[in-house]
């Protein structure tokens, strides 16, 4: 019980848990933020798909659903993909990557990767050679940070004072 009381009412406890507590909490927010298209949910604002030809010389290119829902996207192309994976790197910290999921050869389920210096978004749609439908998506961000912090905040704090209330109990006194 006194080593529980040391450990729990340190100094150096607050700020670990702390940022455990805020690494622990994006993870939740990610997780909690995932949307089944299938079931009604509305996609990710940056939610991607991939078709052939690419841009530039590249084999795909990556487009944005909201762009082919608004009608700025209207060449989209190839949407069923040659190959089983692909990926583009922008720079070291910003690429798109796609790999197929399910081929069934007339339909197939494709996961788009599509991750910039803050945020990473999972796409997953099913595509055939006339219809293309949404099925899920997933993202992190930075910004889930400050959603976590407050709980994660109040969780260290929580624990810190349970320390020192133990330690007050069995006498334990820091020099």
């Amino acid at each position: 019980m006194k080593w529980l009381a040391l450990i729990l009412g340190s100094v150096w406890l607050f700020p670990v848990s702390c940022a455990g507590g805020v690494a622990a909490g994006v993870s939740i927010v990610a997780y909690l933020d995932k949307r089944d298209i299938a079931n009604g949910d509305e996609a990710h604002p940056g939610f991607s798909i991939v078709a052939e030809p690419g841009d530039e010389g590249r084999t795909f290119r990556a487009i944005r659903l909201t762009d082919i829902h608004d009608g700025r996207e209207t060449a989209v192309g190839r949407t069923l993909m040659s190959a089983p994976s692909g990926r583009i790197d922008t720079n070291s910290y910003t690429f798109i990557a796609y790999r197929i999921l399910e081929n069934t050869g007339a339909s197939q389920v494709i996961e788009v990767q599509d991750q910039n210096d803050d945020r990473t978004i999972w796409s997953v749609y099913r595509v055939s050679a006339d219809a293309l439908s949404p099925l899920s998506s997933r993202m992190t961000y930075m910004g889930y940070m400050f959603t976590a912090f407050p709980f994660a905040f109040g969780g260290a704090l929580v624990l810190y004072w349970i320390g020192l209330y133990l330690r007050r109990r069995s006498g334990i006194t820091l020099r």
